[in-house]
């Protein structure tokens, strides 16, 4: 039997769904807005993603930053991006215009001239709301890493480090992991290949029958692909195209211990 001891997860869509916190930050920053201006709730819901996708989108030079590191708009409205990565000092820099631009577009949408103080009390509504309380698990995930914790476990996340991190702990899933990886911490996204390098270097022991776990084809399966190592895909939603050669497929993180096992066999 061929053993796999140490799996490696992707971290959103594979082991957890932030989204509900996502959007719960968004109806709080709509409830404020309807207390403020009478705004029609679901509408500024609707339109603010809208809006802070646009902002996002905006500077030619954010393109590339964020394919490298995987960033996304709402990780720009909350997150800080710490760290000593040179190349995102325009990104902090420009964080508090980007911030202000999003809400008030947001607000223009509905028809509103929002106030600065609005716009700035609005934009902490969101990050209080998107940080505040538990991460939910992902279907299944919690019960797979109860069956698979007597290996060593490692998290490989494209993302803002601060944002990444914190949604671990909230999961629960801090004490599982003997590594988390994060693109801005680490220099480089998903799937360059010296993330896998990175993470296996952050464990404790030396053995090392690797299995890449994620549920991106695009990210996850292609750095399992140029590592040359095993991969389960957690294919979620309907998706074209053939599966690549060596890759196990799942429609679950509640799937996990079987496929692992099934290919332990072969």
């Amino acid at each position: 039997m061929n053993r796999f001891d140490t799996l490696i997860f992707d971290l959103d869509g594979t082991l957890i769904d932030e989204l509900p916190n996502v959007d719960a930050g968004y109806r709080a920053a709509a409830h404020y807005a309807h207390e403020t201006y009478g705004i029609v709730e679901e509408l500024f819901a609707a339109v603010a993603p809208l809006a802070a996708r646009d902002a996002w989108w905006e500077p030619d030079w954010l393109g590339p930053l964020t394919d490298r590191y995987g960033l996304s708009a709402w990780d720009g409205l909350s997150e800080q991006f710490p760290g000593p990565r040179s190349d995102l000092q325009p990104l902090r820099d420009w964080l508090p215009t980007y911030r202000h631009s999003a809400w008030r577009a947001a607000y223009a949408r509905c028809g509103v001239a929002a106030d600065s103080h609005v716009i700035d009390e609005t934009a902490r509504t969101f990050t209080g709301t998107r940080h505040r309380g538990r991460v939910r698990l992902a279907q299944g995930a919690a019960g797979a890493l109860e069956a698979l914790a007597d290996r060593d476990l490692a998290i490989i996340t494209n993302g803002p480090a601060d944002g990444q991190e914190s949604k671990v702990y909230r999961a629960g899933l801090g004490r599982m992991m003997k590594a988390v990886i994060a693109s801005t911490a680490a220099g480089t996204g998903k799937p360059d290949r010296r993330l896998l390098g990175q993470c296996l270097q952050s464990l404790p022991h030396r053995r090392r029958n690797v299995l890449i776990i994620g549920d991106s084809l695009e990210h996850d399966i292609q750095l399992a692909l140029q590592c040359g190592i095993p991969a389960i895909w957690i294919r979620t939603s309907d998706h074209a195209g053939s599966v690549p050669d060596g890759v196990a497929v799942v429609a679950s993180a509640a799937a996990l211990p079987a496929a692992i096992a099934r290919l332990e066999e072969q």
